[in-house]
Parts: structure tokens; sequence; C-alpha cells
């Protein structure tokens, strides 16, 4: 009889999980333009689709790597909230069958493959006295709709000297024509950077970010 009640009640919780993950299918965008889609087994944000789970109140995400990325998520009056520690809460709102994606979600593979290789910025103080500080910023693009993020600096004065580096950061990338291209990192932040230079072979050459300018050139 406890075996009964048991396999009852595991039931009753299967079935109740599975129809709180469908309330989650369909489309749904936030207020920058960015579409998240969820189906029975993925999650496709930006164009890069990824596992997922659903337990309880968190929307488990897995990457190609086999990392995982927790999102709590609650759907109320077809508002998708999205919360993850360290970075706040993300409100989507419920797209309807026959509405069309906002700019940072158009984009196709052949775009994506005109955006390749490593885009540099180069920042520094100049020398004050006999010491200097600089930055160099560096995005590499797969082509295929992946990226990474590193920074290296430099300190030299006073007899001392510093060489350091952060990076390892990725995401993934879509573009948008010549308007733009969409960056969402692996901890769903998203930015959006403007095109600034493209050869009349289609490929981009140059990027602008917040008046920061990447080249290709600038990582020779």
């Amino acid at each position: 009889m406890k075996q009964f009640v048991f396999s009852f009640i595991f039931i009753l919780l299967t079935v109740n999980m599975q129809a709180q993950k469908k309330k989650l299918y369909g489309s749904w965008q936030a207020s920058n333009g960015t579409v998240t889609t969820f189906t029975a087994q993925t999650m496709t944000m930006a164009g890069s689709s990824y596992k997922y789970k659903v337990i309880g109140n968190i929307i488990r995400v897995f990457d190609q790597a086999g990392n995982t990325l927790d999102y709590k998520y609650k759907i109320q009056n077809n508002q998708l909230y999205l919360y993850v520690e360290g970075y706040g809460t993300y409100i989507l709102q419920k797209m309807g069958a026959n509405q069309q994606v906002g700019y940072g979600n158009q984009g196709n593979t052949s775009d994506n493959a005109r955006l390749y290789g490593s885009f540099c910025s180069y920042s520094s103080s100049g020398y004050s006295g006999s010491s200097s500080y600089s930055t160099t910023q560096t995005v590499t693009f797969d082509g295929r709709g992946h990226y990474t993020y590193g920074s290296q600096s430099s300190y030299s004065g006073g007899g001392d000297g510093y060489y350091g580096g952060n990076g390892g950061y990725t995401g993934t990338y879509r573009v948008v024509g010549n308007q733009g291209v969409i960056l969402t990192a692996s901890d769903g932040s998203v930015y959006k950077v403007a095109i600034h230079y493209v050869q009349n072979s289609g490929e981009i050459t140059e990027l602008m970010y917040d008046g920061t300018l990447y080249g290709k050139a600038l990582c020779e």
C-alpha cells in the first residue's frame, strides 16, 4: 500500500512538472529585442540552442562543455521572469504565433560567417612622468555564432612593472545584416555592437561598442 501511495504521488509530481514546463514552450521577447525560444528539448537564445531541464522553479541550462547555468523563473500575465544570481531579473514577454521577431534576433548562418577572427581595441593612459598603463581587449569570433573575450593590461613605472590578463569569457553572437551584432554572454547579458566597417566581400573588419573601436588590424 505504501509503495502504491508513493508511486501515485511521484506520478502527480511528474505530471505537474511537465505541465509547468509546457508553459515555457514558445518564444519570449525581452525589451532589447532578444528572443528566447523553448521547445520540449531545447532553449534557444540569440540563435544558439542549449539543452535545459526544469527543476521546480529552476531552469537549468547546459552548454556544449557541460557547464550549467541556473535561472529562477516565474510566469505571470504572459511574462516570463528569469533571475540569475548576481545579475538580477530579466523580464520577457510572450510572443504570438505570428509576431515578428525584433532587431537582434534576425540574421542567419551566412551572416554570422562574415564575422570571424580576432578584433582588438587598445587604450593607454600615456606617460605620466616615468610610468604608463595600457590595456588591450580582444574578442574572437569563430564564424559560427560563438565568441570569446579577453583583456591584457600592463603597467610600468618607478622601477616596477606589471603584466596581467583577464579572459576566458564566452558567449554567442548573431549578425543582423549590416545593422549590428548581438552578443549574448554565458551569464545571459546581452550587448548590441555596431558594425563600423565592411569589406566589399562582405567581411566585417571593424566593430564599435560604447565609443570604442575594435578592429582586426589593431590585433596585428
